[in-house]
């Protein structure tokens, strides 16, 4: 169960790497900065195209992380439940025998 969180986790971290890359690609939209000190807007003869493919990029990749992370959260949550079932079991076959051994001394 460790190894498929461990893959999870790599996964999610390479996504995010990607994440940020599409993200610094892209063009900003708002002017920001750029426009207050009077760039001109490069995207009045730009192609549509390639920022369509960016944004959705930039979803698909956003949502994936999400949903990557809600089923490693799941996986988790279920080997802590499962480490908690096995735990008093154990704990109750080696209560008798402590107990046992103090007795004799």
């Amino acid at each position: 169960m460790e190894s498929i969180f461990t893959v999870l986790m790599v996964l999610i971290v390479l996504l995010c790497i990607c994440l940020v890359l599409v993200i610094l690609v892209q063009n900003p939209k708002g002017g920001g900065l750029s426009s207050t000190f009077g760039a001109t807007s490069s995207q009045t003869f730009g192609v549509q195209e390639t920022n369509d493919f960016l944004n959705r990029a930039t979803w698909v990749l956003s949502s994936s992380i999400v949903v990557l992370i809600f089923v490693s959260s799941i996986l988790m949550s279920r080997s802590v439940n499962a480490k908690k079932d096995i735990a008093p079991s154990s704990i109750q076959k080696e209560v008798p025998a402590e107990n046992t051994q103090s007795k004799k001394k």
